[in-house]
């Protein structure tokens, strides 16, 4: 549903075969507000052919008065799909459950390795995850990477190998990872907007469930 009080402004129109391709990428947006790299795909799409054009003068304007969210949001979930679809074309049959769950972790993923590094430090982070027969987890991402866009991966320590035992309830991991993402809120509280918001507070409930 369109964000009410939306500004909008007809400055060009779509051929038939861009607005085919606009109800296609939307459709994958609303569809895929959990598959997160998949509604990245589908802006970036929208974005790089410009097919919000019909209506809107700014894929910023589009955002928001389209999704109700920030044009800064639409970026970080295109920036994750460029990590996944880097990660997807490097290592055969990878699953999703594989990959960064949520555009939190891809961008947690990203901030703290090189782009030349990102394949060679996820296929590490999978092989510890494999070894330990745990999932793909905020602390893993953290636990796994080395100094931030240094792209080595450091030793785990004692403490971190024993929070990630099988033996071991998995609260703690699930409490930091909201922990980080309520951090991570907080320094962004400027581009979030309702629907944002809507999301972080579902991804919470989520995670807090799972604890």
């Amino acid at each position: 549903m369109d964000k009410a009080g939306g500004s909008r402004e007809v400055v060009e129109t779509l051929s038939t075969v861009e607005v085919k391709k606009l109800a296609e990428c939307e459709e994958a947006i609303r569809e895929n507000s959990k598959m997160y790299f998949l509604a990245g795909d589908a802006l970036t799409q929208i974005n790089d052919e410009r097919l919000y054009k019909a209506e809107f003068t700014s894929f910023d304007k589009y955002c928001e008065g389209r999704w109700g969210f920030s044009g800064s949001h639409a970026r970080r979930l295109m920036e994750a799909y460029e990590l996944v679809k880097k990660l997807q074309s490097a290592i055969p049959k990878i699953g999703d459950e594989e990959l960064p769950q949520n555009e939190f972790q891809a961008r947690l993923y990203r901030d703290l390795h090189e782009e030349k590094h990102w394949v060679r430090c996820w296929r590490t982070l999978l092989k510890v995850a494999k070894e330990r027969s745990v999932p793909i987890s905020t602390a893993l991402i953290e636990e796994c990477a080395g100094e931030p866009k240094a792209g080595r991966s450091k030793k785990p320590s004692t403490k971190a190998k024993a929070r990630h035992s099988r033996d071991e309830p998995a609260d703690d991991e699930h409490v930091r990872e909201a922990l980080n993402m309520i951090s991570n809120a907080k320094r962004q509280v400027d581009d979030f907007g309702p629907k944002d918001w809507e999301k972080f507070l579902a991804d919470l409930e989520s995670i807090l469930e799972n604890a």
